[in-house]
């Protein structure tokens, strides 16, 4: 899960950005990525919880509708995809799960 070995992905209809855990994003509090449960280590294990926080300034430009991907990439093993459209219409708060 170290950020020279993590690749986290962003696509929607208007950006797509191969990288965002990146130095970059870390600093400017766009990505935070820690460990909830586990021994500690930067590898994630059977049992271990990890979260992810991303904050993408992009977002402002998405449409009611639109479809947004995150690609989590290890550097072995398969990736993981997380796809979403967003709702006909905006609330302040919304739950997109």
């Amino acid at each position: 899960m170290s950020k020279d070995k993590l690749v986290i992905a962003y696509r929607d209809p208007n950006t797509f950005l191969e990288n965002i855990y990146t130095d970059t994003y870390i600093l400017n509090n766009n990505i935070t990525v820690a460990e909830v449960t586990g021994d500690g280590d930067s590898v994630l294990e059977y049992g271990e919880v990890w979260k992810i926080v991303i904050a993408i300034p992009e977002l402002a430009n998405l449409n009611p509708n639109d479809i947004f991907a995150v690609e989590i990439k290890p550097p072995v093993g398969s990736l993981l995809k997380v796809e979403r459209r967003l709702p006909p219409a905006f609330d302040a708060v919304m739950d997109l799960t």
